[in-house]
């Protein structure tokens, strides 16, 4: 009974999150033209120009990461062009960024919020939850 119990606590502390097929993933990057390869593990980050204080410090434990072992992609949700712009050059972010004006992530219900992480692996997605919250599940990363 404890072993189940336990079970229970790791699979909500994750937000109930589990392996997906990433077809309808995969079909928004596309539409957003956003580069990304199947073949090795890519971890996207979803974010707006205006997120809270641990978002933006989480944004900046990725940006500043060396010898990652994932490719990162930053997804701006924003209408407006400059302020993308300028959200990415004060905030020295370096890694590869997209902005995604419409909010389509959202907008498709590929997402539950922004701001957001998903790790793709092999065609596969899991959501990883709030951004901000949490680095990976079970890794060192």
């Amino acid at each position: 009974m404890r072993e189940i119990l336990f079970i229970t606590l790791i699979f909500f502390a994750f937000g109930c999150s589990e392996w997906e097929s990433g077809t309808d993933f995969k079909n928004a990057l596309y539409d957003l033209n956003i580069e990304f390869s199947e073949e090795d593990s890519t971890l996207f980050l979803f974010t707006s120009v205006n997120e809270c204080t641990p978002c933006k410090e989480e944004l900046y434990y990725w940006n500043n990461k060396e010898n990652n072992d994932l490719d990162l992609v930053l997804i701006v949700s924003e209408r407006y062009k400059s302020n993308y712009e300028s959200f990415i050059k004060n905030n020295d972010i370096s890694i590869k960024s997209y902005l995604d004006q419409d909010n389509l992530f959202r907008k498709r219900e590929l997402i539950p919020l922004v701001p957001y992480k998903v790790l793709m692996d092999e065609g596969q997605i899991l959501k990883l939850g709030e951004l901000g919250y949490n680095r990976l599940p079970n890794t060192s990363l």
